[in-house]
């Protein structure tokens, strides 16, 4: 994104954020760049864990399937089966960030490492309409590094963390070009250690919450569509070797999230507001 764009992000925003929403004592509603660095580790360190979560669900989705992306497939496996949505089987399996799919295609080409990811499933309904629940847990079995391709920073979640989340699927499906399917995942995480590395300094964050998070993915007449919503608040710890603070992200209504950094309050920002204020993403 272009420093122009984000510059006029920035005044959209701080026009629109209240006044006095900046501090609990009515101050600035701009952060200071203390607040900013801080928030920017703990985005980096959260959407990290956000990466790993929805490659464990896209292996969770298309455990059973001849294609490596999410939808109805074949089964049983032959020439001319039926397409049809089977999420009950349980699942074990390594999934590596740095394998190619099926079709050749680096699903995550910014990500190295490996994961275990073991789901055991019950489904009701059919292969046009039904959901299925998974207890699911994740294990980072060699250590999962993210790096950001806009500004460089190398985010690492080490080797031995792993968290244990509930993922229930609903589907409807009128044939293979016409379908939708949304995975809701309630997980309960605590992964201390992450490591952000943005060239200049080293920072390492703990992260502890219940977040749940909402995907949808569609196929309407060959067209396919992909969306997300977050609710629920995770704390983040950061520790730059020389202080330790913390970040709190709260996702309260749809699209939008409050940050707690340094006893002060941005309440209710959308993803834009935060883009412009903070220059970067919460996942």
């Amino acid at each position: 994104m272009s420093h122009r764009r984000l510059a006029i992000l920035g005044v959209i925003a701080i026009l629109a954020l209240p006044a006095g929403c900046g501090g609990s004592a009515g101050g600035d509603s701009s952060p200071t760049s203390r607040e900013v660095f801080l928030v920017q580790k703990s985005a980096n360190a959260t959407g990290a864990i956000s990466v790993v979560l929805e490659a464990a669900n896209e292996g969770i989705l298309a455990s059973n399937s001849t294609s490596s992306a999410p939808g109805p497939h074949a089964v049983p496996v032959f020439p001319g089966a039926t397409p049809a949505f089977d999420f009950a089987a349980a699942i074990d399996e390594t999934f590596d960030f740095d394998a190619l799919d099926l079709e050749g295609n680096d699903r995550f080409p910014d990500a190295t490492g490996q994961i275990h990811v073991t789901a055991t499933g019950t489904q009701t309904g059919d292969e046009f309409a039904g959901d299925a629940t998974f207890s699911a847990t994740v294990d980072i079995d060699a250590s999962v590094t993210i790096t950001d391709p806009d500004t460089g920073v190398i985010t690492t979640i080490p080797a031995g963390a792993t968290w244990s989340y509930l993922l229930n699927v609903v589907w409807t499906m009128t044939d293979s070009e016409n379908w939708e399917v949304t995975a809701t995942a309630t997980t309960t995480i605590n992964v201390p250690d992450v490591t952000v590395d943005d060239g200049g300094i080293i920072v390492t964050v703990d992260v502890v919450g219940t977040r749940e998070v909402v995907s949808s993915r569609a196929r309407t007449d060959k067209k396919s569509s992909h969306e997300r919503s977050f609710s629920g608040s995770l704390t983040t710890t950061v520790d730059d070797g020389t202080t330790v603070d913390s970040v709190v992200f709260a996702w309260t209504k749809p699209g939008h999230v409050s940050i707690s950094v340094l006893s002060t309050h941005f309440g209710n920002l959308s993803e834009n507001e935060v883009l412009a204020v903070f220059h970067t993403e919460i996942d």
